[in-house]
């Protein structure tokens, strides 16, 4: 079955090939492990202008997840407030732990390994902290524009505007994240396929399955307390197959452009010596 040149069947015996599933879940072990150091890092970046990582976050997150965000933003708190060095470089080490792991992950998709962990580690550790601050300064800016907003637009509207918030800040971190992951350079055009069905993919699966979850599933009555954690795990899978699908996705089209590149070099040899 194929689409426009685009094999589905081919695609997916690809996807499992590259083992998507399995690289799925060891990032959202260490995305889970993380989570604390990150909200702890995000309430630092968000002191600076007097904003509350709770406050920025409360548009955008899905009620039914609220309860865990909860716990996290106030586990951060506990950590210690702006000035404790120590607590501050001992979480952004362990939040880099998430981007070394997927750049490891790239490495495996891609079948294309680097040696230097070193390096590797010291680029995860600079790019989470960049990526934390930008996403807070990002949520902050639309948390702060959404009071004027709402003085001349309905709540649909005003939904609408969160939703497309999201959807950009998306987009831009699932872009950012595939150059990061490629092991060797690669151009935008090589990309953008993969971060546009990151993109669609999580937001779309998520508002499903958040339905699912309201109007359909027995979560709390299988699991009673800890289904909210269950939950939490289960949307947090998504959200990284998609990203990790996305990257599969990029390097079958590359493959497949790579392979028409190299058909088209011989039958112009094949029509040259005839």
């Amino acid at each position: 079955m194929s689409f426009l040149g685009f094999n589905i069947f081919e695609y997916l015996r690809f996807l499992r090939s590259k083992k998507s599933a399995t690289l799925s879940g060891a990032i959202v072990y260490f995305t889970l492990i993380g989570l604390v150091p990150m909200a702890y890092l995000a309430s630092l970046t968000l002191s600076i202008i007097g904003k509350e990582l709770g406050e920025v976050l409360s548009p955008f997150v899905y009620p039914e997840l609220s309860q865990v965000f909860l716990y996290v933003i106030q586990t951060a708190k506990n950590l210690g407030g702006v000035g404790n060095a120590v607590v501050a470089i001992i979480a952004l080490y362990s939040s880099a732990n998430v981007l070394f792991h997927l750049k490891s992950s790239g490495e495996v998709i891609y079948n294309y390994y680097t040696k230097n962990s070193f390096f590797k580690r010291l680029i995860s550790i600079l790019l989470t902290f960049i990526i934390i601050c930008a996403l807070s300064l990002f949520f902050a800016m639309c948390v702060a524009l959404l009071p004027l907003l709402n003085k001349h637009l309905n709540p649909y509207a005003s939904s609408a505007l969160n939703i497309l918030a999201l959807l950009i800040a998306v987009f831009l971190l699932s872009i950012l994240l595939n150059f990061y992951v490629c092991p060797y350079r690669i151009t935008f055009s090589e990309v953008i396929y993969g971060s546009t069905y990151t993109c669609a993919f999580s937001l779309l699966s998520s508002a499903v399955f958040f339905i699912y979850i309201k109007y359909f599933a027995i979560y709390s009555k299988i699991y009673g307390a800890i289904a909210v954690i269950l939950v939490f795990l289960s949307w947090l899978y998504l959200i990284v197959k998609a990203f990790i699908d996305g990257i599969v996705l990029n390097v079958y089209l590359m493959g497949k452009s790579l392979r028409r590149k190299k058909t088209t070099l011989k039958r112009a040899k094949l029509l040259k010596a005839n």
